[in-house]
């Protein structure tokens, strides 16, 4: 005769052994993979336009006025321009760069892992500093060469 005990275990066995079913199909997550792939290019290319035609005298996060927007990206792009070159000076341009492998990376692609990503980060604020430290600001520059990550940390 079977002990109990053994009975409790097998029917715990049998019940172990239903696998939850996933809250989003294969198919599904592909195409957000997809969706996340092309965010990041659109999201990277948005930003390149935005910063190569930035203008000074563009109405936007630092500057008021109600003239014409001369940024190819419109006035979004003015203030996200303004507002990234203020942020992060001319390492800005990396920020780009972040976009992209982002969305390779939320796509499915390999690329490096979480240590990967801090020294990423920690060699951007690096050059940030550095560059705070070499070039500093004047009145005629609209944006600290650094940006403000870089000159509060210098």
């Amino acid at each position: 005769m079977a002990s109990p005990a053994k009975k409790r275990r097998n029917s715990k066995k049998a019940v172990g052994a239903q696998t939850p079913e996933p809250l989003i199909s294969a198919a599904a997550l592909r195409r957000l993979r997809q969706l996340s792939l092309l965010g990041g290019v659109l999201g990277s290319t948005y930003l390149v336009i935005a910063m190569s035609t930035y203008s000074a005298q563009d109405p936007a996060f630092s500057h008021t006025g109600s003239g014409q927007v001369a940024n190819a990206a419109g006035p979004a792009g003015a203030w996200l321009a303004d507002v990234v070159f203020q942020v992060f000076g001319y390492g800005a341009w990396a920020l780009s760069s972040l976009i992209l492998v982002f969305g390779l990376k939320m796509g499915g692609k390999k690329l490096g892992g979480l240590l990967g990503a801090f020294a990423g980060a920690l060699s951007l604020w690096s050059v940030l500093t550095a560059i705070a430290l070499v070039a500093p600001g004047t009145e005629t520059h609209a944006f600290p060469p650094g940006g403000y990550v870089g000159l509060l940390s210098a």
